[in-house]
């Protein structure tokens, strides 16, 4: 029969979700190129894997107190405005992230990048807000599918620049495609976004109780469920951990000293998770 119509009720999403969904995948294009290489870049701009330990922990600080932050600021100026305002932040990220040329300077961009992160509260929020409650799991489920997308053939261009100019060089032409394929992203986000919560006038709450309040309720949160969910909540926890250990120098691993070729190890970055 025709599989048509219900194809099209799979893939339907609100019109906010969908211009969210889609320029997240447009974005991505750019943004695949670049970011599984970040630590080879820092790398190659003559950071020691201390200093690169360093900077990772720098930007995950930052992003930690951003998130906390965020959910406070999209309370109060609402959803839309903080989703743009800090995706062009994000976009400047990419650009100073390829035109530093000393890792001293790379505090600069991983500071923005890190602080944009402030949309995300106000990003999640607008996604739930526009999906019913018993259609989010296939309407995330579609977001994920389609934002993930060009990440099947994304890392190679990014393998192919390193192979084709060297790593440094080749990666600021990545980065510069992300900012490229963010501004796209990003202009369309603001054409077609529409803001789906109305800001109350009077400010109920600063933002060190609303910081305050976020940790206590989210301690009390964790003291409260389960033994399944405090067993979980240690696993992610340890795994995290074990995770950060090695994770970000794979990609310095791999090539500068097991002298895997940029073009073979984006190949390998793209198959990772269909590997047994």
């Amino acid at each position: 029969m025709d599989h048509q119509p219900s194809i099209r009720r799979f893939f339907y999403l609100p019109r906010n979700a969908w211009v969210l969904t889609s320029t997240s995948a447009v974005w991505s294009i750019g943004a695949a190129t670049a970011n599984p290489y970040q630590t080879l870049y820092f790398s190659a701009l003559g950071a020691q894997p201390f200093t690169v330990g360093l900077l990772i922990a720098y930007g995950t600080g930052i992003t930690v107190l951003s998130l906390l932050v965020g959910g406070y600021v999209a309370d109060t100026w609402g959803r839309r405005r903080v989703i743009v305002v800090f995706s062009w932040v994000s976009v400047a990220s990419a650009l100073m992230f390829a035109l530093v040329n000393s890792y001293y300077l790379l505090v600069v961009p991983l500071t923005l990048a890190s602080v944009s992160n402030m949309y995300g509260p106000a990003f999640n929020s607008l996604m739930m807000d526009e999906i019913e409650p018993s259609d989010r799991i296939r309407g995330f489920s579609v977001f994920n599918a389609v934002n993930t997308t060009p990440s099947i053939f994304a890392p190679t261009i990014g393998g192919l620049l390193m192979g084709r100019l060297g790593v440094l060089d080749g990666l600021k032409i990545a980065f510069l495609a992300s900012a490229l394929f963010g501004v796209i992203g990003v202009s369309l986000r603001m054409k077609w976004l529409e803001e789906t919560y109305l800001v109350a006038p009077p400010k109920t709450q600063s933002l060190l109780a609303h910081l305050r309040g976020s940790l206590t309720s989210g301690v009390g949160a964790a003291r409260r469920s389960n033994q399944t969910v405090k067993k979980l909540l240690l696993y992610v926890t340890l795994a995290g951990i074990g995770t950060g250990l090695a994770s970000p120098f794979v990609s310095i691993y791999a090539v500068n000293y097991l002298r895997i070729s940029p073009v073979d190890y984006s190949i390998w970055w793209i198959s990772r998770d269909w590997l047994p």
